[in-house]
């Protein structure tokens, strides 16, 4: 959906308070070219936003590796991937990963309350570096044109609207990607992630028969 430039604090209120729980500056930056026509700036948004008590910012020095496409695509009835392997690739980005210092921005309960949203951003760093690196996966798919057709529900709506009627969230992912109402495929973003752990997450989704990407 195209939204006009005088919808853009309306679109960040809606991408921090449904899809993410928080964003750097530079993404909500991104996310606004991506799909606005005229391209507005994301920092006087963010400004008009705190002046009206819907977000807060704060600078931080937080490590973050670059996103660029998921490091695992699977889908049923593929065979199972290499957890070892994806575990070591794991263990190697997040050791070349260098801290720096970013701006980062959450909406406030107002703002959930007025997009009727979730707003739950827990400031521990570890916290922080997962919710980060799903904010740029989300960003990524909308610069490559990856959620023109599907509908990305994140982590804390598929918990309040859909965990009581699907049996597949018994264990929720960071997203999940809708097509006419029909999940398409889930994603999580990974932290340094042990071959217990992702061995466990790929069962969970060959049980339920999901297709999956890893970031």
């Amino acid at each position: 959906m195209a939204y006009e430039l005088h919808d853009s604090a309306q679109l960040v209120l809606e991408t921090l308070t449904w899809d993410l729980r928080i964003a750097t500056v530079e993404q909500l930056q991104q996310i606004l070219n991506a799909r606005l026509r005229r391209p507005t700036s994301a920092r006087s948004v963010i400004r008009q936003l705190h002046r009206k008590g819907f977000a807060e910012t704060v600078w931080s020095v937080v490590a973050l590796p670059e996103i660029t496409s998921p490091l695992l695509a699977w889908a049923p009835p593929l065979p199972a991937p290499s957890f070892g392997s994806l575990a070591w690739i794991l263990e190697e980005r997040w050791a070349r990963v260098r801290p720096q210092r970013i701006s980062l921005c959450w909406a406030t309960r107002r703002a959930a309350l007025h997009t009727a949203g979730v707003a739950c951003f827990q400031r521990r760093a570890s916290q922080v570096e997962h919710d980060l690196g799903t904010a740029a996966v989300y960003t990524h798919l909308w610069q490559s044109r990856g959620l023109l057709h599907c509908e990305w529900v994140g982590e804390d709506i598929l918990r309040r609207d859909y965990a009581s009627s699907s049996r597949w969230l018994t264990k929720i992912p960071d997203a999940a990607l809708f097509s006419d109402g029909e999940v398409q495929r889930v994603i999580e973003f990974c932290g340094q992630y042990s071959i217990k752990r992702l061995r466990r997450f790929h069962a969970h989704c060959q049980k339920h028969r999901l297709a999956y990407q890893l970031w």
